[in-house]
Parts: C-alpha cells; structure tokens; sequence
C-alpha cells in the first residue's frame, strides 16, 4: 500500500485485542489470514503454554498453511531477520514479543512445532474422543474410514434385511417400501444417501420423540408469518372491499360448482384473523388476485373468477385490481402465502412421516453395528463421540471441565463454512465461558464466500453468532473492507455486480446474506494497459461446441502475450465443464494443470490398472485379459490378438498366452510384447501368497513399464490413487470387492496435465483461497445438473423465541400426487442453491488480480427479422446475473449476425485419454543412484538403529494394541481398569487386532498375550504407578516433533510425567517376551539395544521442557521397570 494505512485499520487493531471475542467479516483478498496469524501470536505472548490456544480450520492445506506461516515469524524473530514485505511486519514483531519472555524462549516453538495447536475440526473430534473412549462410544477406537460408502451400503441393506422379522421393526421398513414402490434398489440408494448426513437428521429422529403437534410448529409458524406479510402489506380500505366482494363471488360459484377456490369465503362476514388457522382463506384471497400461472394482478374478471357480467361487482373487482396494481410488496407477500403448504400434515403424511423417522433411527443403529463389526467408523461418528464425551452444556463431563481449564483461546478460520454439529462442538468447548474472564474466541469468515452447502455447511450460523452470540459470549462484530488483492477497476465491478445479484438482507430462513462492498488499496492497472476493462464479457452462440473453447485459448494466447510470466487459471463450475477445454488445450499443444478434474472411472491409467486388477484375480476374466493386452504397456495390436484368442473362445486367455503355437502367430512386435508379459506374469504369480493384491498389481505395472506410457505427469496421482483404493479394499480379508472398487473410482478424482502451473484448470470449489493474475469463466450458460429427490427433507424454521425447529417433508410415495409440504421445502431448497450459486460467483470473479473475463454461450430465438437472446436456464450461472447483463447480452445479440441454433447441441464430449504405447525395445530402467545425505550437524540417529523385524509382525500387532490400551487404562483411571473390565473389552481387543491384519487362526493366541500383558501391569505395583492419574503433567502417546541438523524428527513418546519429586519420567513400553531362563541377559542386551533411542527422547524432552528428565523402559509381559540412564555405566 505504499505505507498507507487501509482503510479498516482500526478494526484490525482492535482484533488484536486479546481481552475480549470477536467476529470477524473479511471480505476477498481482505487478508484474513494474517490477521489470523497476527491474533494467534498476540495470544501466544499472553498464555502459560503454547497449548492454551487452539486454532481450527477446515482442511490441512489451511492448517498447515497458518502453521508454517506462524513458525516462519517465530524463526525470523529468533534470528532476527524482519521481512521486507511492509505487511509481515506486524507478525514479525508479535513474534518479537513471544520470544521476548524467559519461560516462552524455553518453548523452543521454532523447533518444536507440535506444541502449536493448529489443526483442523476433523482433528478435534478425533483428539476428544479418543482421550476419552469409554465415554465417547465405540467409535473411538475406531479407524477413520476413507471411503466409508461401503459402510452405509452394509447398513443400508441390513435395515432392507429387517423387514422379513415379524416386529415393529419390519412393519415399519415394509411400510416405507410398499411407500416406494418396493423398489429395493432405490431403498438402498436413497438410504446410502442419507447415512453421510446423520448428524443433521438425527437429531430429529431420535431423542424425546416428540408429538404431532410439535412436528407441526414449523408449519404453523412459517403459515402465521406469512398471513401476517399479507395483512400487514393489504390497505385496510381494499380489505374492507374484498370483505364484500369475495363471499359474493364464492356464493355465485357455489351455485354452479360444489368445489371451487374461493369457497371458504362462503358466507363469511367477518376478516379471516391472521392465524395459521384461517390459511385456506387467505389462499383463496391470492387465488382471487392473482393469476394461477405468473402470479400477476389479474387483469380479466369474469363469472369464472365469481363475477357475471353487467354487475356492480365485477366493476369495483376490476376498479380494487387496478388500485392494488402498484402495490409489489402485496403481490409477493400473496405469491409467498398461495405457495404455502398449510398449518399441519394430513393424516397420511404424518403416518409416513412418523415411520420415516422410525427407519432412519434403525437404519442408523446399523450403522453402528456395521461399523463396530469392520472396527472402522466415519468422520460423523467421530464428531458425534467427541459431543458425547464432552457431555451437554448444562452438564460438562470431566474431560469437558479438563479442557475448560487448559484452553483459554479459541480461533476459528472459515466460519462460514460451519456446519451445525461443528457449531455445536464450538458450544460445548466453551461453555461456561463468559465476558472478561480472561478466555476469548475469535472466529474469521466471510458469509459471501459460502460454497459448501452440500457439505453441511450452513451460513446462518455466522449470522446466529454475530447477532445472538454463543452460550454466554457475544463477540463484538468487525467488517474488514480493504481488498489487497485485485485492481481497482476490478473491485468496482463486483462492488457494483454483487450488489444487485445478492439479497438486500439477511434472511434466516434460506441462508440469504447481503452483500458487503470492499474498498480497493492497490493502484495497479490491468495488464496490456489502463485502456483494457478489468472484466470483459465475451459471448457466442449456443449451438456451436467448438465456439467456447476455442475463444478460451484466444484469451489465454492473448493474456501470454500480455505478460508471459502471469498466472492464468480457466475456472469452471464443474468438471463436466472442463472436458472441451481440456480438449481444445491439448490440440493446441498448451501446457496446463488440471488438479483433481478427472474422476478415476473415466481415466485411461486407471482402467489399465482396473484390468490389470481383475486379471491377476481371476485367471477366466476374459475381457481384463484382454484389456491388459490392449493396454499401452502391452500394446498387442488386434491381429495380433485375433491370432491369439480369435479361435478359442473358452480357454483361459493366461493359458494361451503360454502356448507356443499361437505364439508363433504372432508379429515380432507381438510376440516380444507377450514374452515380456507372461515373464512378469510368472513373477508376480510366485508371490501371491506373500504379497497383498495391491503390491501384485503394482509390482506388475511398474515392471510392464506403466509410468512410461503416462503422457502427462500429473496422471501418476491418479494412478497412485487407484492403487491407495485397491489397498483399502483388500484390508482385512484380503478379497477385494469389484463393485465397490468400482464405485469408488466414480467418487475419487485425478489430475491432468503437464508443465508449470501458469495456466490452471480447476473447479470454482477447488479455487477457493487462491488468486490469479488473469481468471476466465466459461460455461456460464450452461445448467448445474438437478439432484434426485432425497427421502427426507428439513428446514431449520425460526420460531417467534428465536430457537431453530426442523420442518420434517416425507419423499412423496412412488406415482403419487405432488406432495405441498415436500414441495415447498424442496421450493426453499432450490433458493438457497440460487443464494449460494451467487456466493459461487463471487468467489470465482475475486479470485482474479487483475483482469476477469466471463465467457457465455447464449440462447437464440428468431425475432422480427433478427435473433433474440432467450433467458438463460434458471440453473445456470448466467441467470444469476442476468439482472445486471441482459441489455449488454441483447446488444451484442443484435450488432451480431448469429441465428438460433437448428438444434440442441448435446452432451459436451468427454476428455479422451492421450495414448502414449511403450516402444517394443523398452527395457526397466536401471534404480536410481544412493542419496546423498549431509553429514554436517548432529545425526539424529547417532545411536545404531533399533531393528523391529526380529519380533514379527504377530508380535509388532500385539505391540500396537497393548499401547493403545496402556493409553486408554491411564486416562480412564485405574479405579476403573478392573480384570472385569478387561474381560468386557476382549472383543474390541480382538478387533482391533483383526484390524491390523492378525489371521484368524491367530487371533486367540494374539488376544491372550494383549490380555496378559494388560492384567500383569495392573497387577504389578510399578506398573500401576507408571499409569497412575496422580503424576503431573502427565501425557500417554505424546507425539513431539524436534528440528536437529535442520531436519525434523518426529517422536512418540508412549508415557511421560513428573513424580512425585518432580522428576520428569519419559518411559517407552516393550512387550517383548522371553522363553530363556536367563531374564536379565535378556534385560540388559534390550536396554543396550534401545539406548540410544531413549537418548533421543531425553534430548527432546530437555528441549521441550528445559527440565533433566530420566528414561525408563517397562516390559508388561515381563512386569519388569529398568531405568535407562546415559551412561551405561548408571543403569540399574
């Protein structure tokens, strides 16, 4: 900013006031981060220790941004080295002022990284519930699954199972399918869809239960708020008039017709009140006003609408319409009512209703039951143990009361993006908290950047905090404006384009959020001079698919000649969108990045791998076989394979391959090809029984020379996912599920492209927190693809005491009539989408430094003598600005010589694979040369390294889950770790080595030796006390990071406190065995051989606390302590 101060920087002086909570609103490109960093180290300078201070973000790319940004200060400030840039100064001296005490020098933060608590909300839950995983449930000691649709499909199948028992159980799943058809398929698809969002509707279905009449409230309220719209809106002398007028026109209907709209004003001689009650009045009021279809006044008043020619009435209707005409504020209040679905359920929708949720409560109990029996869980089950654990607001648990006293500072990135369980997680963290007590919480977000609506996220909760607060706190409201990251011209223009596109106020009930304007610091101009618009818009007609892309490359040519070392990214709504542009890009030999584009499924590397798979699984799967050979890394051509296969359609395609005749066939090309193939085939067949599938496939492909014949680099992702997929679908049993591979890879995506990244491919979502000095948006014509209809809908409704009840819509059954309570919240659905794809916009027109330009295909229709653009698909993105460009797009319609296109365009053509075959003479290339390691410095390692593979992986497993139960035993508490309650835990023991990998004919065997290590620490008095919740500053499993030789080390230290004497232990477990007689040789040659790891984890802790510390290793097999000192000389 040239030394100026922005425009908001009172606002950023007070953020830093750690005395009190705030709230902060930061606008794109306002800098948020570094006010983040800034806060969290004004904190750092107030606290005891580091871990007082806890900062939450979304994603680890987030987290791990903020963390080496903090750390990156604190290294300046220790070595005195204040950056250049002007805006890194104030960090800089906050780093100063930590450093600048005594007591937090010996933090060591720079070297020490992992005593700075910055994570993400994901890690809190896991942190939470697995301090303590009795209280939590099950899922504590669960695995986090990375694709756990395979769970819901198990539990969604389970719940269709329930319905051949004779209970109320199978009555109730027997109603929902005779509801749908019995159409078990679609059960299962739409309950698998349901099972990721429990921790929205659970809440609903389970718990009090409560009546009819509660589950009705919503409906009340939202029909009594909108009445009261209309009478507020209605003049009170139209009102008097339409008391006459209208049982006039019902009674003249109700001679002809015995059902007609205005009938509840039959005979009515008083006004409807403004009750949830009189609704059907108040409809039939709008029907009387307005037109059925557009919902405008209506203009022709005929005996159709009650009022027969030649009357006194129809004249004063018509002269009432013609005075109300003006009156907008009416006619929408009239539209909102008319759209109502009235004050209750009928009787059927409340019985479907009520066994709904009846499903839903089963269909998660089996979750549960499936998760528990594969031992793994998903991130909504986490966040729902970390709740549980903590306990409720109003009764804290003691780990919620621990915490309360450890944490005193609490900040939260991306507000916005929070969804309800995150927000309840954020209650309970702080309950209790209260204004001056010396905690705080300060939360960044900007509720126009809201984009992650079909994560759960939810915007009013932003809205919720800064207007009614959280538990006792109110944090005071900052609006940052200054826009550090784009040009002022282009600040303008969204200044001016987003004020119109977005609502004029807030609204609780959709998510609605007004827009705030950003003022401009930077005076840089747009590349190619000030004479160039910051944002152009750029249009073609629909029609031509080869149109859009084409002038894509024109303006990435242009903006290159512009400036050659700009950053350039083509951002577009959805990868469906990316594929001709791709396309295009690639014909014309520009390098590109396209980060996570492609799903796996429709990837060229991954159906080669997918073949290959299937092959090596099942020797009679012809077409993987002949997938394989066709593959690039095999490259048979289709002679070839004719001649190979083409008269012989029922042998295994693997023993053909090995039949000399046939062979002979073949070119020499082919016949080296399948040599080379059947020598791989051999080699990977002599380890199956060693080896997981997954090392099989990749053993194979790396040897048939696979990475050779990717064109693009970024495609080795893809590849190295696929394979990360294959090894979680063969954990455990070793089977791997086809179909559910084969789901996955329609879920998971990959990248394409090579070169640098100064031109980038990506979503809008994917964009997000990044800039760019040119952005170009394609696409904006073109839909957003509808969504099926879920089985259970709800909207958060505010009531009149200000609390927040779901209003609950049924799917309506298969072939029925519209359903008004689904539609309408469907209704309310579809305008929070239209609210968020105007969020969507923002986002991606600020990621842009300097120029923007919006490219759209337009709809023609044929006019007087010359095309007419036709408004865009209400889906589209152009739509949301169509208020703000339809004179620019008309104009550029009519100085055009464009005419409607003869037909629909069609499906935009799919991203096809660049084949690259690998050459007959290619051989494995040799292994790369040694690594050169420093020698400078202190070797982290100076000790000889521990060897592991003398226990056996049997043994290794064991290890693992005595660990894990040392660890949970010391933060239950010993009163409560009887030998009873081990005895109730043999089965989670049992899983959890399952988990690990232990067969089964060994998994008693394994059991036994867990149960005894556990049950001999308890008895031996040295081992209670290693456990023992009176220590202080006691940890279990402490993970700390040291930097030696400028390299980071990462430790786990599995018990460490101060005694009684103040002594620090750092004690490592062993649970070795020994069958030998000789108990101390023993002993003392594994003392000797862990010393020098014990002497690494002495260095650390001195390091971390400042204090002497002594080391110790403890046998539970053996009930055997042996101090560990560093001199060998002083062990005992």
């Amino acid at each position: 900013m040239n030394g100026m101060q922005p425009p908001d920087q009172p606002e950023r002086e007070a953020a830093l006031d750690t005395s009190r909570s705030f709230i902060v609103q930061a606008p794109a490109g306002s800098g948020k981060t570094e006010l983040l960093i800034q806060r969290y180290l004004r904190l750092l300078a107030t606290v005891v220790e580091p871990e007082e201070v806890l900062a939450v973000t979304f994603t680890h790319k987030a987290a791990g941004e903020m963390r080496g940004r903090v750390i990156k200060a604190l290294v300046e400030a220790q070595e005195q080295r204040p950056p250049e840039a002007a805006h890194l100064r104030r960090a800089y001296d906050l780093a100063r002022e930590v450093l600048g005490d005594e007591q937090r020098q010996r933090w060591q933060l720079h070297r020490h990284p992992a005593r700075l608590r910055i994570t993400t909300i994901d890690a809190v839950n896991a942190s939470i519930a697995y301090r303590n995983p009795i209280a939590a449930g099950a899922n504590a000691l669960q695995g986090i699954a990375p694709a756990p649709e395979r769970l819901y499909e198990e539990a969604a199948l389970a719940t269709l199972g329930l319905m051949a028992d004779d209970d109320d159980a199978g009555t109730e799943v027997a109603l929902l399918m005779r509801h749908l058809d019995n159409d078990a398929a679609r059960f299962q698809r739409l309950m698998v869809t349901m099972l990721p969002k429990r921790d929205q509707w659970l809440r609903h279905a389970a718990g009090s239960r409560p009546g009819r009449d509660a589950i009705e409230a919503p409906l009340r309220r939202l029909t009594q708020v909108g009445i009261e719209c209309v009478a507020s809106a209605l003049p009170a002398d139209a009102a008097a008039e339409l008391l006459a007028l209208l049982p006039f026109a019902a009674d003249f209907l109700g001679g002809n017709r015995k059902v007609h709209h205005l009938a509840p004003w039959t005979g009515r001689s008083t006004w409807p009140a403004a009750t949830a009650e009189e609704w059907p009045a108040w409809r039939a009021l709008a029907d009387a006003l307005l037109t059925a279809d557009e919902g405008t006044w209506r203009q022709k008043i005929d005996k159709n609408c009650g009022f027969p020619a030649r009357t006194p009435e129809k004249a004063r209707m018509k002269a009432l319409l013609e005075k109300l005409a003006g009156r907008e504020d009416l006619r929408l209040a009239l539209i909102a009512v008319r759209g109502l679905p009235g004050a209750g359920y009928t009787d059927e929708q409340w019985e479907m209703l009520r066994s709904l949720l009846a499903v839903l409560r089963l269909a998660a109990a089996q979750l549960r039951l499936v998760q528990a029996a594969h031992g793994i869980t998903d991130f909504a089950g986490v966040a729902a143990a970390a709740l549980d654990a903590l306990g409720a607001e109003d009764a804290p648990s003691d780990l919620a009361l621990l915490l309360d006293h450890r944490l005193q500072h609490i900040l939260v990135d991306e507000f916005q993006d929070t969804s309800l369980a995150q927000f309840t997680l954020l209650a309970r963290l702080t309950a209790g908290w209260t204004p001056g007590d010396g905690r705080s919480l300060f939360v960044v977000g900007d509720p126009m950047q809201s984009i992650y609506g079909f994560r759960e996220a939810d915007v009013r909760l932003f809205a919720q905090l800064r207007d009614h607060g959280i538990g006792d706190l109110r944090p005071a409201f900052l609006q940052l404006r200054a826009n550090f990251r784009s040009t002022p011209a282009l600040v303008d223009w969204c200044n001016g384009v987003f004020a119109r596109t977005f609502a004029g106020a807030d609204d609780t009930l959709v998510g609605a959020v007004r827009f705030a304007p950003s003022l401009p610091t930077s005076g840089g101009a747009a590349p190619g001079g000030s004479g160039k618009l910051a944002a152009s818009w750029h249009w073609r007609p629909a029609g031509d698919q080869d149109a859009e892309p084409a002038l894509v490359l024109d303006l990435v040519a242009t903006a290159r000649r512009e400036d050659p070392a700009q950053r350039i990214c083509i951002l577009v709504r959805s990868r469906a969108h990316a594929g001709p542009i791709i396309a295009a890009l690639r014909a014309a030999g520009v390098g590109f990045v396209a980060p996570e584009i492609e799903l796996l499924e429709r990837s060229g590397v991954c159906l080669d791998l997918l073949a290959l798979t299937r092959a090596l699984s099942y020797r009679a799967d012809r077409l993987a076989w002949i997938g394989v050979l066709r593959a690039p890394f095999c490259g048979l051509s289709l002679a070839d394979l004719e001649c190979l296969l083409g008269d012989d359609h029922q042998a295994a395609v693997v023993d053909l391959l090995h039949d000399p005749v046939r062979r002979e066939r073949l070119s020499p090309a082919g016949a080296a090809a399948v040599a080379r193939l059947c020598g791989v085939l051999e080699r990977t067949e002599a380890v199956r029984e060693r080896r997981t599938l997954r090392d099989r496939v990749e053993a194979a492909w790396l040897m048939l020379g696979g990475p050779a014949t990717i064109p693009e680099a970024s495609q080795l992702e893809s590849a190295m996912t696929f394979l990360d997929l294959l090894e979680e679908g063969t954990a455990g049993d070793g089977g791997l599920d086809h179909a559910w591979l084969a789901a996955r890879m329609k879920a998971h995506k990959g990248s394409l492209g090579s070169g640098d990244s100064g031109l980038q491919v990506m979503t809008i979502h994917k964009a997000k927190g990044l800039e760019f000095d040119t952005v170009i948006l394609p696409g904006l014509g073109k839909p957003a693809p509808s969504e099926d209809p879920p089985l259970l809908l709800w909207q958060d409704v505010p009531m009149a005491d200000g609390s927040m009840v779901p209003l609950l819509a049924p799917i309506p059954a298969t072939g029925a009539d519209r359903d008004p309570v689904y539609a309408y919240v469907m209704q309310l659905r579809e305008r929070k989408r239209e609210l968020e794809a105007d969020r969507l916009l923002y986002v991606a027109c600020t990621r842009a430094r300097r120029r923007l330009h919006l490219v759209a295909q337009l709809e023609l229709a044929r006019g007087d003598g010359h095309a007419e653009v036709r408004r865009p698909s209400a889906r589209s993105l152009l739509a949301r600005l169509w208020s703000a460009v339809s004179a620019e797009a008309s104009a550029a319609v009519r100085a055009s010589t464009w005419e409607p296109a003869a037909a629909s365009p069609g499906p935009p053509p799919r991203v096809q694979p660049v084949i690259s075959r690998l050459p007959a003479t290619w051989q494995v290339p040799p292994p790369p040369a040694a690594l050169s390691l420093p020698t400078d410095g202190p070797d982290p390692g100076a000790a000889a390294p521990v060897v592991y593979e003398w226990a056996g992986f049997l043994a290794m497993h064991v290890g693992t889950v005595v660990h894990r139960w040392l660890q949970i035993m010391a933060d239950e508490g010993l009163e409560r770790c009887t030998a009873e309650w081990l005895r109730e835990r043999q089965p989670l023991v049992r899983r959890m080595l399952s988990n690990l990998g232990v067969p089964p004919r060994e998994l008693d065997a394994a059991a036994r030796r867990v149960t005894e290590a556990l049950e001999r620490t308890l008895r031996d008095e040295r081992g209670r006390w290693l456990l023992s919740g009176q220590h202080g500053d006691a940890a279990s499993e402490l993970a700390v990071t040291v930097c030696e030789g400028g390299r980071f080390r990462n430790l786990v230290v599995d018990r460490s406190f101060r005694d009684a004497d103040g002594t620090r232990w750092v004690v490592d477990y062993k649970t070795s065995r020994h069958e030998g007689g000789d108990i101390e040789a023993f002993i003392l040659e594994e003392v000797a051989r862990y010393r020098g790891q014990l002497q690494g984890y002495r260095e650390a802790m001195q390091a971390l606390t400042g204090d002497p510390v002594r080391t110790a290793l403890y046998f539970p097999l053996l009930g055997v302590f042996r101090e560990v000192a560093a001199d060998p000389e002083d062990t005992g």
